[in-house]
């Protein structure tokens, strides 16, 4: 079930409870804008699949974005892009039965994960 952050004005949607599995697909594509400084977007979905993953962003806004892959308690991977810079980010440090999903923290940006 998918809620709207309207009392956060941002154009996102929260986590879901669907999952993108790497077995069956290889990329996902994502893009948001963040309308109030201080607010975090997560991705549609929860990650797995996979014990390594590739992500690109392209900080589309004009502050410094932060993008974590996470899960609530712990993080696997945390990256700061300048405004207008694109980004390549592997990690490892993952079990593929393990969920987890970006959080953005900035402006807007634009990539994907694979």
């Amino acid at each position: 079930m998918k809620t709207i952050l309207s009392f956060w004005n941002c154009l996102f949607l929260v986590l879901s409870q669907k999952f993108h599995n790497y077995f069956t697909l290889s990329k996902y594509n994502f893009k948001g804008t963040i309308k109030n400084a201080g607010k975090t977007l997560y991705t549609n979905y929860k990650f797995k699949g996979k014990t390594n993953y590739t992500f690109v962003v392209k900080n589309t806004g004009n502050s410094i974005l932060t993008v974590k892959a996470k899960r609530k308690a712990h993080t696997y991977s945390t990256e700061t892009i300048k405004a207008g810079k694109t980004r390549t980010v592997n990690f490892s440090n993952i079990k593929a039965a393990t969920e987890f999903y970006l959080a953005f923290d900035g402006s807007s940006f634009s990539g994907y994960i694979k």
